[in-house]
Order: C-alpha cells, then sequence, then structure tokens
C-alpha cells in the first residue's frame, strides 16, 4: 500500500463512528430498464473504468483510522456479487437493511456492489445494482457521480483503460476556509436552558448498544410530485422544504404538544472554484426547528396553507445558511473534538440534539435507470430517523427512513410516521 494523506475531520468523524459500529454505509439501489443486459464481464469492464476514474474507489483507511492509503492491486472480481434473477420489490427494505447493518473490513477498500440480473438468463427484467460505500470516503452526491459513471461505462462502447492512477482530492477542510466565529463557539458551551411553550422531541437518547438498521421507503408517483413541483414553485418554496415540514407535522402527529427539530444536508462543492465532479465528502447541513401547530385540544392535521408557510420558513432558513458561506457551518466545529472516540463514548445516555434529518438528492438522471432509491445507515448518535430522498429522472421520488431497530425505536412507529407523510403529502397535492 502506498501512504497517501491523512484523514480531515469530516473524514475521521465518519470513520470512527464505522469502526464503534454507529454507521456501517451509504447506498444507491438502482433499478435498471429491461432492455439492459448485465453480465459478469460487463460489470467487470465497467467497475474497472469506474477505479481509473475514482480515486476513492481504490483507497483504504490504515487500521488505527486515522490515513488513506492506495491499494496497489483492487480485485474487482471480490468487490461484487452477482445474482442470477430479479431482486423483487418485497425484497427491497430487507436487502437494504442487510447493506445498512454491515460495514467494511480494515485494509481492504471502502465500497461494495451487488448486482441482479433479473429475469431469466439476465435479459434484463428487474435487473438492479446497489452501490454501498463508507461515509469517510464519499458523501450522497459523490456516491451518485460513482453510479453514473458505471452505468455510462455499461451502456457505452468499451472505456480506454487509463494507466494513470487518479489524485485522491483533499480533505474538505483544506479546500475551503471553514472558519468558526466566536459566536458559533459559545453558543456550544453548556448554558442553563430556558423554560419553552413545547418540549422538544428528539427520540430515545443514546444507547450505544448494538442495533440493527430498520429501512422503511415511501414511493410517490411522477404525476404526484409534477403536481407538488408545481405547487412548491407557486408557494415559493421547494422540494427539500416542503418534505422538511411534512416529516415534522407526521412526527408531531404520533408526539403530540412536543417540538421537533431536524437537519437539512447540504453540499458545499457550490462553495469551491473546481469544475470537474468532486468525489469525497464535501456535505454538512443547518438545523430548523418546527413548533406544534395546533394547541392540546386539537388532534386535526394542520391545513395545507399551514404547511407551506412552515416550508416557506424552512426555505429562508437554507438560503440563509448558503448565503452565509462555508464559514461557522457545522462540520467546522469537529477540528476542536480533540479525541472524538472519547466524545462518541462520552454521549452514552445523552438527549440527541435533533429528532429528523432530510438529505435529498434532487432530479437525478442516472443513464439506463428507471428508479433510483438512497439510504444509509441509522446511527445511536445522530437523528432519531434519518430520511434520504432522491427523484428519479422518470419524475417518481422515493423516501428512504433510517432508524435504529434495538436502540429505542419500533418499526411500527416509523411505519406509523410514513403513512402520515404520504396523507399529508396526498392532500397538499390537491389544489
Amino acid at each position: 500500500m502506498t501512504p497517501l494523506r491523512p484523514l480531515g475531520a469530516l473524514e475521521r468523524w465518519s470513520a470512527v463512528r464505522h469502526d464503534l459500529g454507529y454507521h456501517n454505509s451509504v447506498s444507491l439501489l438502482t433499478t435498471l430498464s429491461p432492455s439492459i443486459i448485465l453480465t459478469r464481464s460487463t460489470v467487470f469492464t465497467a467497475l474497472q473504468h469506474c477505479i481509473s476514474t475514482h480515486a476513492v474507489l481504490s483507497v483504504t483507511i490504515t487500521p488505527n483510522g486515522t490515513s488513506f492509503s492506495r491499494l496497489h492491486l483492487v480485485d474487482v472480481a471480490k468487490t461484487f456479487t452477482l445474482t442470477l434473477g430479479a431482486l423483487e420489490d418485497s425484497e427491497v427494505e430487507g436487502v437494504l437493511e442487510e447493506e445498512a447493518s454491515t460495514g467494511f473490513s480494515s485494509g481492504g477498500v471502502c465500497w461494495r456492489m451487488r448486482v441482479w440480473m433479473g429475469g431469466k438468463e439476465g435479459k434484463g427484467e428487474g435487473g438492479r445494482v446497489l452501490f454501498s460505500w463508507h461515509h469517510a470516503v464519499m458523501d450522497g452526491e459523490a456516491g451518485m457521480l460513482v453510479v453514473r459513471t458505471f452505468m455510462s461505462a455499461v451502456l457505452g462502447p468499451s472505456p480506454p483503460h487509463s494507466p494513470r492512477q487518479p489524485e485522491l482530492l483533499p480533505p474538505i477542510e483544506d479546500l475551503l476556509p471553514l472558519a468558526v466565529s466566536w459566536h458559533t463557539l459559545l453558543s456550544k458551551l453548556p448554558l442553563p436552558s430556558w423554560p419553552t411553550s413545547a418540549p422538544t422531541w428528539t427520540g430515545p437518547r443514546i444507547t450505544l448498544s448494538r442495533f440493527r438498521t430498520g429501512i422503511k421507503l415511501l414511493k410517490l408517483g411522477a404525476a404526484q410530485m409534477q403536481t407538488l413541483r408545481t405547487r412548491c414553485r407557486s408557494e415559493g418554496t421547494s422540494i427539500t422544504a416542503f418534505l422538511h415540514t411534512v416529516v415534522a407535522v407526521a412526527i408531531m402527529a404520533l408526539e403530540p404538544n412536543h417540538a421537533v427539530g431536524g437537519s437539512i444536508a447540504i453540499s458545499l462543492r457550490r462553495y469551491l472554484p473546481l469544475s470537474a465532479p468532486l468525489v469525497g465528502v464535501m456535505a454538512s447541513s443547518v438545523d430548523h426547528i418546527h413548533s406544534p401547530f395546533h394547541s392540546p385540544q386539537s388532534a386535526t392535521m394542520p391545513t395545507a396553507s399551514a404547511i407551506f408557510s412552515r416550508a416557506r420558513a424552512v426555505t429562508t432558513t437554507i438560503t440563509t445558511s448558503l448565503s452565509a458561506g462555508p464559514a461557522d457551518c457545522k462540520i467546522a466545529l469537529l477540528r476542536y473534538t480533540r479525541d472524538m472516540t472519547k466524545y462518541v463514548e462520552g454521549r452514552e445516555g445523552k438527549l440527541r440534539e435533533l429528532g429528523y434529518g432530510i438529505s435529498n438528492l434532487g432530479v437525478v438522471d442516472v443513464p439506463g435507470a428507471t428508479e433510483v432509491v438512497f439510504c444509509q445507515s441509522a446511527s445511536p448518535l445522530g437523528n432519531a430517523v434519518d430520511f434520504c430522498v432522491v427523484a428519479g429522472g422518470q419524475g417518481e421520488c422515493v423516501l428512504a427512513a433510517a432508524y435504529t431497530l434495538g436502540a429505542g425505536m419500533s418499526r411500527a412507529w416509523v411505519e406509523g410516521v410514513m403513512a402520515a407523510v404520504g396523507e399529508v403529502v396526498e392532500e397538499a397535492v390537491v389544489f
């Protein structure tokens, strides 16, 4: 192996959580057009092209979790499994749960792929590709870039082999001036809290014990999404802000008389002058707190008008944060955590900071894909529920909720939240 560079603070944060078993992977599941025929040779060649294009696919994290090294040889045949047959819709959640509950071995590559050829003799029907990776090497946007590279190689002529190895990008902390103001530092000091009109729901307390990630999917059709986009534009908000609000409504329906706070993932690539696609970890987040919609005597759902009003407030939170630039962003504080392992282990029994998070990749156009699902491992450290969102090129949208089974969360509760989300969305698209 060839030593490359130390992990940056954000990469180190993901590496520590992974090594302690508190965040295993991020995944993209792509459903292919029935006309696409996958073979072992096709997958092998496409992955070779991906490895020669994206440096993160040939690196490993040193056993002490502090540095990257480049592997002299990536045995492509061991990076993927090929299944003759289809992955049925009824099996998808179980497969994603298994994937999100499985980490990566020390000394190997930080990604893997599973391929279902679909139909008889791999003739396309139901063909699916599941790409998973370590969060210390890529975020969701980077993973999507790799999937696009892979599918372009599958569908196009055999790409020429490049003898040159791509260079691993510097960590985001070296690419951007992630300055932290004294005001932000002082705001993180433990100070007395003043009573509020409603307690804030943040899920069960942090329990650093063994758990399994649970996954629940909700699909929104293309026609429904088109109507929703039209209404969001007319209401002066966005799909991301709307879904952030709808999830809060759904949680508060099950946790009445509580406020609830949620994060919104943002990409820091917008602040970089580089024009080439950036495959690495370059995401932060902003927070927004929703107060209860109704008085304790009311049990009805808020009106669509009230929901869109809240969504506009979320939009303001996002745009204000983005306009301020990368200074004072949440990940900038990680460099002040001297011992991340000690910090994580010290969280046992404490309250979570937020109840949920939204990570939206937006509308993605993956060559040859009819549907894309984006999801990640749950974590006993972070949000009680993480919602990953992506819309395929044909207009449909999939929400994937990840939560910790065996660490205070129940499958029935999350299913109730997702059912409520579906109901609120259905109401909102009716003008």
